[in-house]
């Protein structure tokens, strides 16, 4: 039932105020290089609105396929550049549905363009629940194979600092993906991610935590 009423929530502020509606599957749910399900994937449906050029809010709500778990987030993010400097200040509040429990996170992150195509990028995390924080340094490369669609193929390094684990710090996990974008008109399109991530000894020393390979797709709705 709470499931129920977050998703008519859900479609109630996609219709009335949001600028962007997506609904996705992935074939597990792999965040930190860790898969947080005991099995199966989970499916995806978010909700953006645009407040000005730089203040969006945005509403998800992840429902396990084949466990019950659901989890919904609602993001509030703040986005701008300088002198091509790409960055951003988030607060995210996570609702674990089925646990009865929940935390608060702040995020931000800077990237920029070098060599036409080439962007680094950096991204942090802190939790309040764990208190504990996770970066992540990102290379990613943007091909452009026609006018309908692009690839973006990436490549990364991550260090966990008590956030997915309190028993360790430094080295968490490399990973290697790629995401195909295509357009089907000016406001519908569908993205397909492939991510390999390769797990650090933290992850490798717990018996259900390994070297992690996951798929996923999206419907993207802009209006």
């Amino acid at each position: 039932m709470q499931t129920l009423l977050v998703c008519l929530s859900l479609q109630i502020f996609a219709s009335v105020l949001a600028s962007e509606f997506s609904i996705g599957f992935d074939n597990k749910y792999v965040t930190e290089g860790r898969d947080n399900l005991t099995d199966g994937g989970i499916y995806w449906l978010s909700a953006t609105k645009d407040l000005s050029e730089s203040y969006s809010v945005n509403v998800s709500v992840g429902d396990a396929a084949s466990i019950d778990y659901q989890e919904l987030l609602l993001t509030l993010e703040y986005a701008n550049n300088a002198k091509n400097i790409d960055y951003y200040l988030a607060y995210t509040y996570i609702d674990f549905i089925v646990d009865d429990e929940n935390d608060h996170e702040l995020t931000a992150g800077v990237s920029t363009l070098v060599l036409t195509s080439l962007r680094p990028s950096i991204d942090y995390v802190y939790s309040q629940e764990t208190n504990g924080s996770f970066i992540e340094f990102t290379l990613s490369n943007e091909i452009d194979i026609n006018p309908r669609s692009n690839l973006s193929l990436y490549l990364g390094v991550a260090y966990d600092y008590g956030y997915a684990s309190d028993l360790y710090d430094g080295y968490s996990h490399s990973m290697v993906g790629s995401a195909l974008s295509y357009w089907v008109d000016d406001k519908l399109s569908l993205q397909g991610t492939v991510e390999y991530n390769i797990a650090g000894n933290d992850i490798k020393r717990t018996d259900d935590n390994k070297n992690q390979l996951w798929c996923g797709f999206r419907f993207i709705y802009r209006w």
